[in-house]
């Protein structure tokens, strides 16, 4: 079994690996490990969690018990929101995360960069729409994308949106529906197979991740920008999303 420390798009509602896992049994050189089910511990080690990230170089995990959630797709809530700015969609989502009225399963935003590109790939770009946006302010290069998906009991779905419209509107962010959201869902994961046929282009793409808090945020994306367009032929996007106690930049140059 794969022992790396990995994280979803619903990170932001379900946790990390770690957050999911309730018990496991490694064998190790020393002998098998074995922790057993219980919810919390208030032991002085929490061994099993060593095992959680190791690559397997502590042990092979054979066996994992995982913490589950009733899933309730049909009453998942959706929603979209545009901001005039990155920065202003970064405060917005610092306050919607802050508020403790509820986090989002899926919470993303966009930076100026990806949101362009959403927009010419999906064919809204200098729509009706699109002009629309234009005139009220939403400019190309500037704007940004808020992407929301909250999962769970109906009233805590709709609940939840309700709030996140409601501080979107307060940082000046526009709600512009729910099927982009819906859209990129469905093409998440086929995306990501566009790299190769890139490559056969001779166009090299990768992804690298960073966890920031929220005073070094707009740092590190202001860095980045300012390192990528001193050199030719180099492009790049954030795509920000948040954890419970972090959060994750996720930088792609080509």
């Amino acid at each position: 079994m794969d022992s790396s420390q990995g994280a979803g798009h619903a990170s932001t509602g379900y946790g990390k690996i770690e957050d999911m896992v309730i018990a496991l049994k490694a064998v190790t050189p020393a002998g098998v490990i074995e922790t057993k089910e219980y919810p919390r511990t208030a032991q002085g080690w929490d061994i099993f969690r060593l095992f959680l990230g190791s690559e397997g170089t502590l042990g092979i995990i054979t066996e994992v018990t995982f913490g589950i959630h009733k899933y309730l797709p049909q009453n998942t809530s959706y929603a979209v929101f545009i901001f005039k700015s990155f920065e202003q969609a970064v405060e917005s989502m610092r306050e919607m995360i802050q508020s403790e009225y509820g986090k989002p399963h899926l919470f993303r935003i966009s930076d100026p960069d990806e949101t362009d590109i959403a927009f010419k790939t999906s064919g809204s770009d200098n729509s009706i729409s699109d002009n629309l946006l234009k005139r009220l302010g939403f400019m190309p290069g500037k704007r940004s994308l808020m992407f929301a998906a909250v999962e769970g009991e109906r009233d805590f779905t709709e609940f939840v949106i309700s709030k996140i419209r409601r501080t979107a509107r307060k940082g000046k962010g526009m709600y512009i529906g729910k099927s982009p959201v819906k859209k990129w869902l469905a093409q998440r994961y086929t995306s990501a197979y566009i790299r190769d046929p890139l490559m056969d282009l001779g166009i090299m793409c990768d992804t690298y991740e960073t966890a920031v808090t929220w005073e070094n945020l707009l740092k590190v994306w202001y860095s980045i920008h300012t390192y990528v367009r001193k050199r030719p032929k180099l492009f790049s996007w954030f795509i920000f999303h948040t954890f419970t106690k972090a959060e994750q930049i996720s930088i792609s140059l080509s």
